[in-house]
């Protein structure tokens, strides 16, 4: 087995709601991750995600993060690449 290595390149848009809690709309660029197993080639990715993130900051040591993301146009949906 063997896969190629994968690009990735993220964006964010971020505003403080308050002094402790801010959010994000999030957007990803993914390219390559080809992978092969016994020489059967699989696709290579070529997509687009979208998501969006909050924080909470709790204590200066201690921050929650959630976060949710998607793709947008998956080239190949129906593989678990």
């Amino acid at each position: 087995m063997s896969t190629d290595p994968l690009f990735q390149l993220d964006a964010h848009l971020t505003r403080d709601l308050t002094e402790h809690f801010w959010g994000a709309i999030d957007g990803a660029w993914y390219y390559g991750g080809k992978s092969s197993i016994n020489g059967v080639a699989g696709e290579e990715l070529n997509n687009v995600g979208i998501g969006l993130t909050l924080g909470y900051q709790i204590n200066d040591n201690l921050n929650l993060t959630v976060g949710y993301k998607t793709t947008v146009n998956d080239n190949a949906p129906g593989t678990f690449a």
